[in-house]
């Protein structure tokens, strides 16, 4: 995730200063499309969905999974 939102940042910054920008593929197109939008939205697009990853980190880690282990004996 951090690094999809520093690529986007930056595609973001380049596209303010005018400059233009060549990717290729669905993801980079993707990203090209969310940079365009302006570096206010790229913020708070990215914001949220790093907001719910730390979240659901914070969750799993205050509920870890119980294992239960069975020794057996002879």
């Amino acid at each position: 995730m951090a690094v999809l939102f520093l690529y986007t940042l930056d595609v973001a910054v380049s596209l303010d200063a005018g400059e233009e920008v060549i990717v290729g593929g669905r993801i980079g197109g993707l990203l090209v499309g969310i940079a365009g939008l302006g570096m206010p939205t790229v913020l708070l697009i990215y914001g949220a969905l790093i907001a719910i990853v730390v979240t659901r980190i914070t969750r799993k880690m205050m509920n870890p999974p119980v294992v239960h282990l069975i020794r057996i004996v002879r």
